[in-house]
């Protein structure tokens, strides 16, 4: 509430500033006798010239208000929808890296391939409405499609004579690129709702 009455104060302000000067000039023609019709009829014009224009200064600054508002809502809206759409497979991928072992080893790979490629078909599809957004936004959705693609590369094109502990070392540094943008795009998303 108290957000709501400071940003009119301006305007106010102002209105009082020119009640004064029309109650200062009604005096000083009423001093100066000098109150003819044709002089109080130009009063009452611009008084009402005055308080039209403050009155549609504040229409257009409400209604801008409003318009700002609802961009704002729909970016949240397509931010959210963007980081719904994502986290279920980042969160396959995620598992995936994070349940590597010897015991289910081509098992698990073959699943983290499959899902590190669904993470970068989505996040692809999804980069348009992330663009909407904002550029951070749509930076890091990126990225998310940058490491599924590394992910899915990476274990395709495995080298003979890779070593599973490397093969294990490396996904969790990608494990932690994806990390880092998921985050950021949580940050992101929570930044926006809050706007």
């Amino acid at each position: 509430m108290k957000y709501n009455i400071l940003r009119y104060l301006p305007y106010f302000f102002l209105f009082t500033v020119i009640i004064i000067d029309i109650v200062i000039i009604y005096a000083l023609l009423v001093t100066l006798k000098i109150l003819e019709k044709e002089i109080i009829a130009a009063l009452i014009g611009f008084v009402g010239s005055v308080l039209g224009g403050l009155l549609t200064l504040v229409g257009v600054k409400w209604t801008l208000d409003s318009q700002n508002r609802k961009e704002s809502l729909l970016k949240y809206e397509k931010a959210n929808y963007v980081f719904t759409e994502l986290l279920p497979k980042l969160i396959a991928v995620y598992n995936g890296i994070k349940s590597l072992s010897p015991q289910n080893w081509f098992q698990t790979i073959d699943a983290i391939l499959k899902d590190a490629k669904a993470l970068e078909t989505k996040a692809s599809e999804l980069s348009e409405e992330a663009r909407f957004v904002g550029i951070e936004f749509y930076r890091e959705v990126k990225s998310i499609d940058y490491y599924a693609g590394v992910i899915s590369e990476y274990l395709e094109n495995i080298r003979p004579g890779v070593t599973d502990e490397e093969i294990q070392e490396r996904l969790f540094t990608y494990y932690q690129g994806l990390a880092k943008a998921d985050n950021a795009i949580l940050n992101l998303v929570y930044k926006i709702k809050h706007s």
